[in-house]
């Protein structure tokens, strides 16, 4: 006979039981990141928030490792000013 269905892990119940071990690793997380969720929410994140930052943090939706590299556009790109009387690009095509 198999056990029956585990409980829902629901916000109530990651306050209560805090050292719930959680996969954050298996999901893409770092231990500084899972640390960082945890005192953003003051509690442990619930398997579904757990995994909702694992999506939003990762590679493909943010730009976690990319924004190193983004950075640089700001250090070396030449000065430039836009004036007040500047047309918006779009206005310049035309439409057929």
């Amino acid at each position: 006979m198999s056990p029956g269905p585990s409980p829902v892990d629901t916000v109530a119940r990651a306050a209560v039981e805090a050292d719930l071990p959680q996969p954050f690793a298996e999901l893409g997380l770092t231990r500084d990141e899972y640390e960082k969720i945890v005192t953003t929410l003051g509690r442990r994140p619930t398997g579904a928030e757990l995994a909702l930052y694992s999506v939003m943090w990762s590679e493909h939706c943010s730009y976690k490792s990319s924004k190193v590299h983004l950075r640089q556009f700001a250090a070396t790109a030449p000065p430039f000013s836009v004036s007040r009387s500047s047309r918006p690009l779009w206005k310049n095509v035309s439409r057929r």
